[in-house]
């Protein structure tokens, strides 16, 4: 009875010999690997206005304008760290085309010791992104009166235990799960974007009641010594998009031949998406 619960939960075993028909197209490996990649820029954003919220204690007037402006060269910082990692990662796939990402590279460079200190970081960092993308959705879904918010943690486990199931029935059928919530937040994300601009260039956005000028004023009358570590806490708060950038480098070998250029090729179009989204 348990196997056959155990066989219909995740699927029946695969034969070595059919490794390769596992592997997946860049479609489908991009909505495999985009998933924890793009999951950050749903709370990324965030998390740098939460983190700028701090000047409404200094200056509450303008409190709103100053966290969207500085906002701007914050996610700018971040976007260019985020251009270098991806062009340095796109390296590690092509000189490590095996897999492994910062573990293998590690290994290879600097010895068992500092491999399994980035393992052990990889490991933490999957699963905290696990926790904190799916309670962020939850948070998100709740808040529209959808679901009762005091069942968020139950919802939560639910949904983890739903990934995780998913993940043990294989690579190719897992992907083909998440193609779909993959790509319809990809799409919504682009098409509130692309509302936004509409508005913007309609003239249909509300007019600004603080000017930049304001801004910049009030700005000025703060001391570097709350500036700089608040815009140095709202970039590290903000990094939090980087996450999931190494995904794809671990996995190398999950992508069809050739691989490496498959996976390359999917990792410049989930940063494509990404930048858009940020």
């Amino acid at each position: 009875m348990w196997n056959r619960v155990k066989r219909f939960i995740v699927g029946n075993p695969l034969a070595s010999h059919r490794e390769r028909h596992e592997r997946l197209s860049i479609p489908i490996g991009l909505a495999v690997f985009a998933s924890d990649a793009l999951s950050s820029t749903a709370y990324a954003t965030e998390e740098i206005l939460i983190a700028l919220f701090s000047v409404s204690l200094v200056a509450p007037s303008v409190a709103s304008a100053f966290n969207g402006f500085w906002a701007i060269p914050v996610a700018t910082a971040i976007v260019l760290l985020m251009f270098i990692v991806v062009m340095s990662y796109r390296e590690v796939i092509y000189a490590h085309p095996s897999g492994g990402g910062s573990f293998e590279v590690a290994k290879t460079k600097l010895g068992d010791t500092a491999s399994q200190i980035a393992g052990s970081a990889l490991l933490i960092d999957y699963v905290l992104t696990v926790a904190v993308s799916v309670c962020s959705g939850v948070a998100n879904i709740t808040s529209t009166g959808w679901m009762p918010a005091e069942h968020k943690v139950s919802i939560s486990i639910v949904l983890v235990l739903l990934i995780m199931i998913l993940n043990l029935r294989g690579v190719k059928e897992s992907g083909k799960a998440f193609a779909i919530p993959a790509f319809i937040f990809i799409m919504s994300m682009l098409a509130l974007i692309g509302w936004g601009l509409f508005r913007v260039f309609t003239g249909q956005m509300p007019p600004q009641t603080v000017s930049t000028g304001t801004v910049l004023h009030e700005a000025q009358a703060l001391s570097p010594l709350i500036m700089i570590p608040l815009l140095i806490k709202a970039f590290s708060h903000g990094c939090a998009a980087l996450t999931g950038v190494e995904a794809v480098s671990n996995g190398v070998q999950a992508f069809k031949e050739p691989a490496e250029y498959n996976a390359s090729k999917t990792m410049v179009y989930i940063t494509s998406v990404r930048l858009k989204t940020q």
